[in-house]
């Protein structure tokens, strides 16, 4: 396969794949009968989990204009 067809087939599977995390988002009686991992991707995030996660983005990207 070339570059443009893996590309390609990325994005269509990315697509794909935010489809059917919608559909189980918006489909509570789906999500329940969702597989284990699914329902867990879906889960939200610990806030301590999320604090440390963006504090590390942060400290990746310093901001020039703070001191």
């Amino acid at each position: 396969m070339s570059a443009e067809s893996n590309l390609r087939l990325l994005r269509e599977i990315e697509a794909n794949r935010a489809f059917i995390l919608a559909a189980y988002q918006q489909n509570p009686d789906l999500l329940a009968r969702a597989e284990p991992r699914i329902r867990q991707l879906l889960r939200p995030l610990p806030r301590a989990l999320n604090d440390a996660q963006a504090w590390s983005l942060e400290s990746r990207s310093p901001d020039p204009h703070k001191p």
